[in-house]
């Protein structure tokens, strides 16, 4: 970690400004992608809204909907947002371990031909990782609650 904040020191003395800059344009660009990501969900929620005022309920609609809000979601993600992200990453790490100065291009070394593959399946990884974390803490909640029960009631 020293030798990581060194080299930061070091290798950035007149570049910091335009390394910010790339950091900042690559966050903000994240921003966007996530908000284009979930307004979907704000679509569905106000339809789920409207329907249950209405009385017009429509399941199967709705449950489409919500498939293909989700599905979009898992798309743009493992497309867009995580190779966007892992460019912002390799732009900064490119300029503090490198004497090379920061350029604007590599915010995008993500989306390269061989690149873009191999950070696509992590971000179908990582998004299983996070499935599959959610469904174990959801099991142990549950077993935990149940147990707490049984001993409270007890």
């Amino acid at each position: 970690m020293f030798t990581f904040t060194k080299l930061f020191w070091h290798n950035t003395q007149n570049q910091k400004a335009r390394l910010f800059g790339i950091a900042f344009i690559g966050f903000a660009i994240l921003l966007l992608l996530t908000i284009l990501a979930m307004s979907p969900y704000n679509l569905l929620l106000q339809v789920w809204q409207m329907s249950m005022l209405t009385g017009q309920q429509n399941l199967t609609t709705l449950i489409l909907m919500m498939v293909g809000a989700i599905l979009l979601t898992i798309f743009l993600f493992a497309m867009l947002i995580f190779p966007f992200f892992v460019g912002v990453i390799s732009a900064i790490h490119h300029s503090i371990l490198n004497t090379t100065k920061a350029r604007w291009k590599d915010l995008f070394r993500a989306f390269k031909k061989g690149v873009w593959g191999k950070t696509v399946i992590l971000g179908i990884l990582t998004l299983l990782f996070i499935v599959v974390t959610a469904i174990i803490y959801a099991l142990v909640n549950a077993g935990m609650t149940f147990l707490i029960q049984q001993i409270f009631n007890w």
